[in-house]
């Protein structure tokens, strides 16, 4: 699965269901400073947080 499309499938979850593959990405990046990984999240926030449940 290119990458392209694993991020596409991705964004289609629930923000509930999304954070469990995205602790354990951020988990295993270890090459990325604790300022770089709070600068992702500072970034994605906005976008899951639009999450209404009907």
């Amino acid at each position: 699965m290119g990458v392209e499309k694993l991020k596409t499938e991705a964004l289609q979850l629930s923000p509930e269901t999304l954070v469990y593959p995205v602790k354990e990405l951020l988990a295993n990046l270890d090459v990325m400073s604790e300022a770089e990984m709070e600068k992702l999240w500072i970034e994605e926030v906005p976008r899951i947080s639009t999450f209404h449940p009907e």
